[in-house]
């Protein structure tokens, strides 16, 4: 298990090895790129990113140590759908 923070907000991830895939968690942050600096200045690999996306979102994609991974966007351009 591992409890990663930013500022007030803490995410708790934990594996689950019945799942071939391993967990997904998104986070949209207000400046992508700043992120992905200090983070690669922590030594965290980025396996993609900073990237800006065709559906308006600049992304970075990462793994935490076990092997979840996690995904940080920048939206760029906001549409919202009716539903």
């Amino acid at each position: 298990m591992l409890l990663v923070g930013r500022g007030p907000i803490r995410l708790f991830l934990t594996e689950h090895p019945e799942s071939a895939f391993g967990a997904l968690i998104y986070i949209y942050v207000s400046e992508v790129d700043p992120l992905a600096r200090e983070f690669r200045g922590r030594g965290a690999p980025i396996d993609l990113g900073p990237i800006t996306q065709p559906w308006g979102v600049r992304e970075i994609h990462l793994r935490d140590p076990d092997g979840n991974r996690l995904r940080f966007g920048q939206v760029l351009e906001e549409e919202i759908i009716p539903i």
